[in-house]
């Protein structure tokens, strides 16, 4: 799978769209399933803790493809690194973690 993190600017609404893909670089079928964004300040919170929690809207679910929304207001948050995980969670429930990886919150030259 491609990297799929984003970095953004703080403050700033931010839509991405996520492909998901298998080690061959098939698309995982989605359709039916959860994908979930959560980002937190360290490796070890607890995901109560996160700053950011969100579940993507399916827009092309066979070929893999999902779309997330944080608002002005979700991105409201220290410029810096944080740690970020997609989860898929299939509709018969099965859990697994697509990617993990570091997301670059940025300061803006106006604030």
């Amino acid at each position: 799978m491609a990297d799929n993190f984003p970095s953004f600017y703080r403050g700033n609404t931010v839509y991405w769209t996520c492909y998901f893909t298998d080690d061959d670089g098939d698309a995982i079928d989605i359709t039916g399933a959860t994908v979930s964004f959560i980002m937190k300040s360290n490796y070890t919170d607890d995901d109560a803790d996160a700053l950011i929690s969100k579940t993507a809207t399916l827009t092309d679910p066979t070929a893999g493809e999902c779309q997330f929304l944080l608002t002005s207001t979700n991105t409201d948050i220290t410029a810096g690194e944080y740690y970020g995980e997609y989860q898929y969670v299939s509709s018969g429930g099965d859990v697994t973690t697509l990617q993990n990886g570091m997301i670059k919150v940025l300061r803006k030259v106006f604030e």
